[in-house]
């Protein structure tokens, strides 16, 4: 596995392919072989599955771990991000549509994980392109209160030999203000603290 935390900014990636394992970087590709040729956010930098010429996910899981992170689960907690994932449909590969992106969280140290997203093998987000996901932490985990979360992205070339890339960027936890004085209600949906005629 690589841990260089310094560099990786608390990251931690697990090599389980034989290549195209995460790293973070200055995308190198140009994105005719489904990677992509630039990051979303602006910084310069993201992490890419394997970032050589033609270099994509081959013959197994890689692993990108977040740092362990604190959050309030009685507060509304959302987790968002851009992905990027193709696993070859869009430049030629072999064997498309069969591998999927998957995102976890784990309270527990990674003894167990809770499923918050899956893309793939086939739809609209397995072409490539940069994509934003917000999850709503509180539907789908079964938490209350302060907890010590940690994300999991993981991709795959598993099965007959693809084109697999992704790539991940400005990935941000954000909470809401739920309670006195300002409670939370289902009906607000524009988030202002009232259930209001703007919510239609």
């Amino acid at each position: 596995f690589y841990d260089d935390f310094e560099s990786n900014l608390g990251w931690l990636a697990i090599n389980g392919a034989e290549s195209g394992n995460w790293i973070r970087a200055v995308p190198s590709g140009t994105g005719d072989f489904c990677e992509p040729p630039t990051d979303i956010d602006g910084s310069g930098m993201c992490f890419v599955t394997g970032n050589n010429y033609h270099e994509d996910i081959d013959n197994g899981l890689t692993y990108l771990y977040s740092p362990t992170i604190e959050i309030d689960m009685d507060e509304s907690p959302q987790l968002s991000y851009y992905r990027w994932y193709s696993n070859g449909s869009n430049c030629g590969g072999a064997n498309a549509f069969e591998d999927t992106m998957t995102v976890e969280a784990t309270t527990d140290g990674g003894n167990t994980f809770t499923g918050l997203e899956t893309v793939g093998p086939k739809g609209d987000d397995v072409v490539g392109g940069w994509i934003f996901a917000e999850v709503e932490l509180a539907d789908l985990m079964d938490e209350t209160g302060i907890v010590d979360v940690r994300f999991l992205f993981a991709a795959s070339d598993e099965g007959g030999p693809s084109v697999v890339e992704a790539a991940l960027d400005n990935v941000t936890i954000t909470q809401g203000a739920c309670g006195d004085p300002t409670p939370c209600y289902l009906a607000d949906i524009d988030k202002d603290g009232i259930a209001g005629v703007t919510d239609l």
